[in-house]
């Protein structure tokens, strides 16, 4: 699997060391042409953009073509967006970002791996207490409430789950 780090021409004396990285440039004129013939032949490798502020066209261009690319403002996003949503592609604001940390947000992207076997699992668990009907979604007879949250809403969770429970729901967390 093949690496590739491409970098707006604006930022070209912007200096980090990639080993095994395939540099491509591109520029205002030529990005979206850059871009779509890199997607093409992207098969599973991973693509680091760096550019000033993040080039807004490129993550437009990746969602029409399906591709799940993270904007990475942290370390931590870096590390999740691989995790839970199988990222491929990370775009680096280079204005909004530590430039002594880039280093650890592409080791977070490249070494991370993909979770979704367990939101896989409990994306199952959770559909099953709903019932279809003609008229959309309605929660089954056995009053069966799945609750999931993120890292940031545990607390709220929790208390959520706390009231659920004193109005005679059977809660299952799924984490």
């Amino acid at each position: 699997m093949e690496e590739i780090v491409l970098v707006n021409e604006k930022i070209k004396n912007f200096k980090i060391k990639l080993k095994g990285f395939k540099i491509i440039y591109f520029n205002d004129n030529n990005a979206l042409k850059t871009f779509n013939s890199i997607l093409k032949k992207r098969k599973n490798n991973r693509i680091i953009v760096f550019d000033k502020n993040g080039f807004l066209p490129f993550l437009y261009f990746c969602k029409q073509k399906g591709i799940c690319c993270s904007y990475a403002l942290d370390k931590q996003i870096a590390k999740l967006s691989t995790e839970h949503n199988n990222a491929h592609v990370m775009v680096l604001p280079l204005d909004f970002i530590k430039k002594d940390e880039i280093e650890q947000y592409i080791d977070n992207f490249l070494n991370s791996k993909f979770e979704g076997g367990r939101h896989l699992v409990r994306t199952k668990i959770m559909l099953e207490p709903w019932t279809s009907t003609n008229q959309g979604i309605k929660l089954s007879k056995n009053k069966k409430i799945i609750i999931a949250c993120d890292h940031a809403a545990i607390a709220l969770k929790q208390s959520i789950i706390n009231y659920l429970l004193v109005k005679g729901y059977d809660v299952v967390d799924v984490g």
